[in-house]
């Protein structure tokens, strides 16, 4: 099962990046090579200076083992009830934590 991540800026993708790669011993080269990327463009993606297309995004994100959802930024609630669960950027979010930011966003 894959874990779902928060983040909100390209900084907090390639810390994200960085630390799943390294927690997994898989080096930059491979893990480029997995989603058919330069390593250069992943060093570039982990230090949060590219922007990267979503396609390649989903590909990192499912070499590494997280999902991703997006969220519009007007929809603070999500933001607010994360943060009050002690969940910060870039970190794991377990999915009962989702299902109780939805059931606050629909007002359930």
């Amino acid at each position: 099962m894959s874990d779902l991540v928060y983040l909100q800026s390209a900084s907090d993708l390639g810390s994200t990046l960085k630390t799943r790669r390294t927690s997994r011993a898989i080096k930059q080269e491979q893990l480029a090579s997995v989603v058919n990327i330069s390593r250069y463009t992943l060093v570039d993606l982990e230090s949060g200076k590219s922007d990267p297309r979503l396609s390649t995004i989903i590909k990192l994100a499912d070499a590494l083992g997280f999902k991703l959802a997006l969220v519009p930024r007007d929809i603070e609630i999500q933001t607010q009830t994360a943060e009050s669960q002690g969940i910060g950027l870039g970190e794991e979010i377990d999915l009962d934590s989702i299902e109780d930011i939805e059931t606050a966003w629909k007002g359930e």
